[in-house]
């Protein structure tokens, strides 16, 4: 059975990482994925290096007041359900899903919108408004599920709701042991406002006024635009520390620099259900991160890592400082994470719990 993927975008987040790890999962399956992603980019690259089928479509937005637009998105995705006659469409943004939906009706394909981020009740309402609906929703954790799932249901209150984590390939992040004479703590996130950066830059500068010695990484590229690295290195170079913070920019692989990390920190106001925890917990890296949506799913406070409130870098100093202080916890912790995401996160799970989906939904249509 062919299904059809729907990217908002051609670059490479947390969404596109895990359908990466769902198109390698159907591997041996009954369902052959066609991706379609909105113009070139990395993970463009990354899915043809794995040989799997990229085409390119404008994700056009129905308009109640314009019905040429209507008339376009339905003859763009056309083009795509036709030949492949989808069994299936799964989106991984909802303004995917309502591009396709006029389309979708009309072949009589069902779609499954995957929900990686917090919704806002309006959007929700909005989204889907004079079109057809849904299948159904994919949470990727269950706080989102609760809070968005919520906004979702009430407009529309046939499509069904699951809850897949997602899940990390933990054969290819895996434990490493560090031996190094400065200590280094890295945030893994794209440079957007709403991870918290700031945050993690005062953090590094309290914990250099308290004399503690380390390098801090910055893992992620500025994938929208919004000019945040050279501001970032400007309050690093206010902050007095510019010396100490490394940027690595956007990372197809982030294991090398991961690997060399003592700690991980996660200094977001919003997220979901972050994959970058879940990969430094596989390579047995305790976790200091905001307590904020999904991510108390993820870490086991206390056991693999800590959870400190958002907006508050001197939380995230004292528990990094526990860490720095305390090297046979920072060692039982990450073993611990490893334990955790082998048993609850693993892509495996993760896989099992996507293709679970397709057969119900297509035993029932």
């Amino acid at each position: 059975m062919n299904i059809g993927y729907i990217e908002h975008f051609s670059g490479i987040g947390g969404g596109q990482r895990m359908l990466e790890i769902l198109l390698d999962g159907l591997q041996g399956t009954e369902f052959v994925p066609y991706v379609s992603c909105p113009g070139q980019g990395e993970f463009v690259d990354l899915l043809r290096s794995k040989n799997i089928s990229v085409e390119f479509h404008k994700l056009i937005q129905p308009s109640r007041k314009n019905p040429f637009l209507l008339i376009d998105a339905f003859r763009e995705w056309s083009s795509f359900i036709r030949p492949h006659r989808f069994a299936l469409i799964h989106v991984n943004h909802l303004h995917g899903g309502r591009s396709v939906m006029p389309a979708a009706f009309w072949h009589k394909t069902p779609v499954v919108c995957h929900v990686h981020f917090p919704l806002e009740e309006a959007y929700c309402r909005w989204v889907f408004n004079f079109l057809p609906k849904p299948a159904g929703f994919i949470f990727c954790s269950h706080e989102l599920q609760q809070d968005s799932g919520a906004h979702l249901k009430k407009y529309y209150p046939h499509a069904r709701q699951w809850v897949v984590h997602n899940g990390v390939d933990v054969s290819r992040f895996v434990p490493s042991q560090t031996s190094n004479d400065i200590s280094r703590i890295g945030i893994i996130a794209n440079l957007q406002k709403r991870k918290g950066h700031e945050d993690f830059l005062e953090m590094a500068a309290r914990l250099t006024r308290q004399g503690k010695s380390a390098i801090y990484d910055i893992i992620g590229g500025d994938v929208y635009g919004e000019t945040r690295q050279e501001a970032l290195l400007d309050y690093a170079r206010q902050l007095g520390i510019s010396d100490r913070v490394i940027f690595h920019g956007q990372m197809a692989d982030v294991r090398p620099v991961l690997s060399q990390l003592d700690i991980l920190v996660c200094t977001s106001y919003q997220e979901a259900f972050p994959v970058s925890i879940l990969e430094a917990m596989a390579c047995g890296k305790p976790v200091v991160s905001t307590n904020i949506n999904g991510i108390p799913e993820a870490i086991d406070e206390g056991q693999t890592g800590f959870l400190v409130p958002p907006h508050a870098p001197e939380a995230l100093a004292n528990a990094v400082t526990i860490l720095l202080d305390h090297p046979e916890l920072r060692n039982e912790m990450g073993l611990n994470g490893r334990r955790r995401v082998e048993q609850y996160f693993s892509c495996d799970a993760y896989t099992a719990g996507i293709i679970h989906i397709y057969r119900e939904l297509l035993k029932c249509t």
